[in-house]
């Protein structure tokens, strides 16, 4: 199984901004968006207005999180405009250089109410229930095993009505050929090195795995828990279009 803490831990030594990745988040577009500063944040906040709008709409009327977890935050995109919508921001990754980011973001930017943790698939960073669960654009580059694992521990954290908003890819539209690279770079030595030369990245630049999940064993694992509601929103990123599922925990 391909290491891809390892290699996000890489990253958020090098590159925390993803500044030579081309970006498929919509909410980020144009790519010469500044990665820093308070453009760059506002680009989270705009998509955060955007779920709290469905969920308000769809699952929970006047929804205002008193505890939310961002897991797979990264230097705080998202979770540092999402602290200024809730009491509590618990900022979750794998990279502690990531986190010391976000934490010098959030402190430049007046925001207090935030923790930065380690985080782990146990979730064990926190005990309390949370009432928002979140991550974007995090989960597909974890195998989806460990997905689906971390999928399942979040929803039994939920407080009562408290809500679930996760991104997945749900397919992969490239070519058998480009399905056939991709494990290569994966899974042989050399591979992914020579990817990077034609990329012009450096030759060490870790990997970034890529996977599309079933949104039927998703909808399966909140029905075995008793979500009554289940909204997704559709994200069009290119190669891999994607879906945030948001759904309310039983009261």
């Amino acid at each position: 199984m391909v290491n891809s803490d390892k290699h996000w831990i890489r990253l958020g030594q090098i590159d925390p901004y993803l500044k030579t990745v081309k970006t498929l988040d919509p909410y980020k577009r144009p790519e010469n968006l500044p990665s820093e500063g308070e453009i760059y944040f506002a680009s989270g906040d705009r998509y955060l207005s955007d779920i709290f709008e469905a969920i308000e709409r769809h699952l929970a009327s006047g929804f205002k999180p008193r505890i939310a977890v961002d897991f797979g935050c990264s230097v705080g995109r998202i979770a540092i405009p999402l602290a200024r919508r809730c009491e509590t921001v618990i900022g979750l990754d794998v990279s502690t250089d990531a986190l010391a980011e976000a934490g010098r973001n959030a402190t430049r930017l007046g925001v207090t109410n935030a923790r930065w943790l380690v985080s782990d698939d146990d979730l064990s960073q926190f005990l309390e229930p949370v009432d928002l669960f979140h991550s974007y654009n995090v989960l597909q580059h974890l195998p989806v095993s460990r997905g689906m694992a971390i999928i399942a521990r979040a929803v039994t954290r939920l407080a009562p009505g408290g809500v679930i908003a996760v991104h997945v890819p749900y397919a992969d539209r490239a070519s058998v050929l480009r399905h056939a690279v991709n494990w290569a770079q994966a899974h042989v030595p050399g591979i992914h090195a020579l990817a990077n030369l034609a990329r012009r990245r450096p030759v060490d630049y870790p990997h970034m795995l890529m996977n599309a999940y079933d949104l039927t064993a998703i909808v399966s694992l909140l029905a075995e828990h008793r979500f009554g509601s289940i909204h997704f929103k559709l994200i069009d990123q290119g190669r891999y279009p994607g879906a945030i599922v948001m759904a309310r925990a039983p009261i």
